[in-house]
């Protein structure tokens, strides 16, 4: 065999173990990084907590860049405090260390100064918004009363406490924006009861009927019903001490009823039933968390209930009437009946007491 014809053979058979002679499974898989990811932290009044790290096999917990805790669990109870105070949790395994995790204001749950406390007392109405100086409402009575309140939160970074003594609340608690995000407003709202109490959403109005039996050919629709209140609006809800709470939303007003017609009139036809307006929620928030003083307390929450349409008005004239009622049904009976309201709760935890919804 001559060089040439070697060479080639040579070539080829590298070639061939090249693509032919590797075994696939020898190819090392892409490296999955072990690096840990910061947690992701948020405040709950008392405590804080956090998503769990993979890899992770416990967690730093630091208060003012002071390590206070190492702990295993994603929670941490922080009890009372007497200060507002900076958090933050470090994931950690026997190898590394994650990133800081995002830091959290952790209000104080007393040593209120008077200027942030709003004690309303043995007084019967509160109608105002909520600036963020004020960290605590009080409204106590040593016997059950009635309680018109509306409480708009302003926008703030400090957790509102409601202390709430055997008070019958008529009304609404509810951010300046009706939003219970978390990530748009970053509070608590704590609602610290004792004795019985309530909350109720304000009814929403019923619609005019417009039920004119004059001869004037001049029937109207009449009004829609208006919307019941939620309750309470807030972005995380927690509920404390040592009593019971019945929240409700308000309910629907039902719709009025259409103008009739008389006997004489000849062109006019009945005025349109009305819609019934929605009904309130009990509650709207993205945390709803319950730790009462021992489990035998209750918080109940009712929805409320959407307004029953309104009908449409009497046909009476001896001239349209036949025709007109033949196709009553179809034409002017076109009210609807108001939605039921609805809760929301997000996520909830129930560490001590009973919800009943």
């Amino acid at each position: 065999m001559n060089k040439p014809k070697l060479s080639l053979i040579v070539v080829l058979s590298v070639i061939f173990f090249c693509f032919c002679g590797c075994d696939a499974n020898e190819i090392s898989p892409p490296k999955i990084s072990t690096d840990l990811l910061p947690p992701y932290l948020i405040s709950f009044g008392s405590y804080i907590s956090w998503d769990t790290v993979k890899n992770a096999t416990e967690y730093d917990v630091y208060c003012n860049e002071n390590l206070i805790a190492t702990t295993q669990i994603t929670t941490y109870e922080i009890g009372n405090s007497i200060s507002d105070a900076n958090y933050y949790v470090v994931a950690k395994n026997k190898n590394k260390k994650s990133d800081k995790s995002n830091i959290v204001l952790v209000s104080k749950s007393y040593n209120f100064d008077n200027s942030e406390i709003l004690d309303l007392s043995n007084t019967f109405s509160y109608n105002a918004a909520v600036p963020s100086s004020i960290r605590k409402i009080i409204i106590s009575n040593n016997f059950s009363t009635s309680f018109n309140l509306s409480a708009n939160i302003l926008k703030r970074n400090t957790d509102l406490t409601f202390e709430l003594h055997n008070v019958d609340i008529l009304g609404r608690i509810n951010t300046f924006d009706n939003s219970y995000s978390r990530i748009d407003q970053n509070y608590n709202v704590i609602f610290h009861i004792r004795g019985n109490c309530s909350i109720q959403g304000n009814h929403g109005v019923n619609g005019s009927d417009f039920s004119d039996s004059r001869y004037n050919n001049s029937e109207s629709n009449a009004g829609d019903g208006g919307n019941g209140n939620d309750a309470i609006v807030v972005p995380t809800a927690i509920f404390t001490g040592c009593g019971n709470v019945k929240i409700f939303g308000g309910n629907g007003g039902n719709g009025g009823i259409g103008s009739a017609t008389t006997t004489w009139e000849a062109s006019k036809v009945p005025g349109k039933g009305s819609n019934g307006g929605n009904g309130g929620a009990g509650i709207k928030t993205s945390f709803f968390i319950l730790n009462m003083d021992n489990g035998t307390y209750d918080i109940a929450v009712t929805d409320g209930i959407g307004g029953k349409k309104g009908s449409p008005g009497n046909n009476g004239s001896i001239i349209t009437g036949p025709v007109v009622s033949a196709m009553w049904k179809s034409i002017y009976d076109i009210g609807k009946s108001g939605k039921d309201g609805r809760s929301s709760f997000g996520t909830k935890k129930i560490l001590n007491g009973k919800l009943n919804y």
